[in-house]
């Protein structure tokens, strides 16, 4: 493994979720974040090469929205399923994210393969108890909590 650690994974993630989103972040402690009642949209992708694991990304339902909307370049209004739409866009940016984080932290030449995303709905509980868990990274997101998280298979 060559550069496993947070300011990689800071770095790659906030330049994505700029890039992708138009979205600007900074690391943060969850303890500082208004979380709120609603759920949250938690999309996982497993990857597996040199080192295999899990990549969660956890955001709340309303930032669902904004994504998909700064994603696509359209207004919510118009979509039909527009929850649809916006988790769509979750499991989309943590793809994005996981293809750029996961070779970086490999190493050059090493070959990655991806699984499709997952997407659950989980409640605000669960994600603030999560945040407390090692190798999760809160982050304010245009003002709202997201939560990255790398879990190595075997660790």
């Amino acid at each position: 493994m060559n550069a496993w650690n947070n300011t990689t994974i800071d770095e790659v993630f906030l330049d994505i979720v700029e890039k992708l989103a138009f979205m600007f972040g900074d690391p943060c402690d969850m303890a500082d974040m208004p979380t709120g009642d609603g759920l949250w949209c938690r999309a996982s992708i497993r990857f597996h090469g040199d080192v295999s694991g899990t990549v969660s990304l956890s955001v709340p339902e309303e930032l669902c929205l904004e994504i998909a909307e700064n994603i696509l370049g359209m207004d919510m209004d118009d979509v039909e399923d527009e929850l649809e739409v916006g988790r769509d866009s979750v499991k989309e940016m943590l793809n994005v994210v996981c293809g750029h984080v996961v070779p970086v932290l490999q190493g050059e030449g090493s070959d990655v393969w991806l699984d499709v995303p997952l997407l659950e709905s989980v409640s605000t509980e669960e994600c603030v108890a999560t945040a407390k868990h090692d190798g999760v990274t809160a982050y304010n997101l245009d003002g709202s909590p997201v939560l990255l998280g790398f879990h190595l298979d075997g660790k």
